[in-house]
């Protein structure tokens, strides 16, 4: 699968050097995964929509908590899969 650069304006703008999200393989094939938080009271959604996507076998996951503020930001996920 080719490398494919994801953007929607559903999201907060990146700054030009930063792409939104890049797709290069699929969910099943996810071995671990970075959430970041804005806010602590987003982690219990964010626990439900985990497993919307991941029902069963999930990755690997570590959580923290954003340690600035960035406006539009409320959550960063960065998920390593193989190819």
């Amino acid at each position: 699968m080719a490398r494919q650069v994801v953007f929607t304006s559903k999201a907060a703008k990146p700054p030009p050097a930063y792409s939104q999200a890049v797709k290069r393989s699929s969910l099943d094939k996810i071995a671990s995964v970075t959430v970041v938080l804005a806010e602590e009271e987003d982690f219990a959604g964010m626990n439900e929509e985990w497993l919307k996507w991941f029902p069963s076998k999930p990755p690997d996951r570590q959580g923290a908590k954003l340690p600035v503020r960035i406006p539009g930001l409320r959550i960063s996920i960065a998920a390593i899969a193989k190819a």
